[in-house]
């Protein structure tokens, strides 16, 4: 994991696509590159692309729950790191653009959520201090 991002998640979902070499000649095809986390994912269409970056977004949310889940129990507030996203094509500019600051804002309100569910926690462990002691000075 780097970033605070788990990229094996489409590690089965999106294979590398190949470009094959005839006669020493390269062929090219229009190929969208986007690298995560020093990850790379190729795809053969823009739409393709687009799709892998919408996953990209639910595969930070599903990260920012479970380091919320995780706070409560730790009671410390989880640091989130914004992935790094690179991309090869200008075409994907827009759509990179709205996934980072989609994931700034998910990690942002996870960031809250855990801060409320750490302040819970302290919260309720000091009020059972509290009856716990008034119930010995009786």
């Amino acid at each position: 994991m780097f970033g605070g991002f788990q990229a094996k998640v489409f590690q089965t979902d999106y294979q590398q696509i190949q470009v094959s070499q005839d006669a020493g000649r390269k062929r090219y095809r229009d190929i969208y590159r986007v690298t995560i986390d020093e990850q790379v994912f190729e795809f053969r269409s823009l739409g393709e692309a687009v799709q892998f970056l919408e996953q990209a977004k639910l595969a930070a949310a599903r990260l920012a729950a479970e380091k919320v889940a995780e706070a409560s129990e730790r009671a410390e507030v989880p640091k989130f790191e914004l992935p790094k996203i690179k991309i090869s094509s200008r075409d994907l500019r827009p759509y990179v653009s709205a996934t980072k600051a989609e994931i700034s804002r998910t990690y942002r309100q996870a960031a809250i959520d855990a801060e409320i569910a750490v302040l819970m926690e302290v919260q309720a462990k000091s009020e059972y201090n509290e009856d716990v002691i008034l119930l010995l000075m009786q």
